[in-house]
């Protein structure tokens, strides 16, 4: 599969899940696609990226600190698994599912708790938030 087909199968399928996702950019003639979802208060955006053949989910605004996460190589993956773990992971953010934390040091995350709280510097304080308040 080329880079063109797999960013088509990606984007087609999580805009049939997720309409909201709005298109944003086709970059440099490498078929690679990038959506974006704005929070209600427009502080924060989660997007989903094809580059290198690759779903990679993260999240961008003001406060962020440019978390994201790959999702296992297409080469090494079954393709409409990864769609679908990265709908599901999404739409739990979406729908006030899975909490976001604010750190006052690294910005917005989507890490598990216990990464967040074992992680945490002496002078950090972390707000645990949701989609619909950000």
């Amino acid at each position: 599969m080329e880079q063109v087909e797999f960013t088509k199968s990606v984007v087609s399928k999580l805009l049939a899940a997720i309409p909201q996702f709005s298109q944003l950019n086709h970059a440099d003639g490498d078929y690679t696609r990038d959506v974006e979802i704005v929070s209600n208060k427009g502080d924060l955006a989660i997007w989903l990226g094809t580059e290198d053949m690759e779903i990679t989910v993260g999240l961008s605004g003001v406060k962020s600190s440019g978390w994201h996460m790959h999702l296992n190589r297409f080469e090494e993956c079954i393709l409409t698994d990864e769609i679908d773990k990265a709908i599901r992971f999404i739409q739990s953010v979406l729908y006030d599912k899975r909490q976001i934390f604010y750190s006052s040091i690294y910005g917005y995350t989507l890490n598990d708790a216990d990464f967040v709280f074992n992680h945490r510097k002496p002078d950090e304080i972390i707000e645990t938030r949701y989609w619909s308040e950000i």
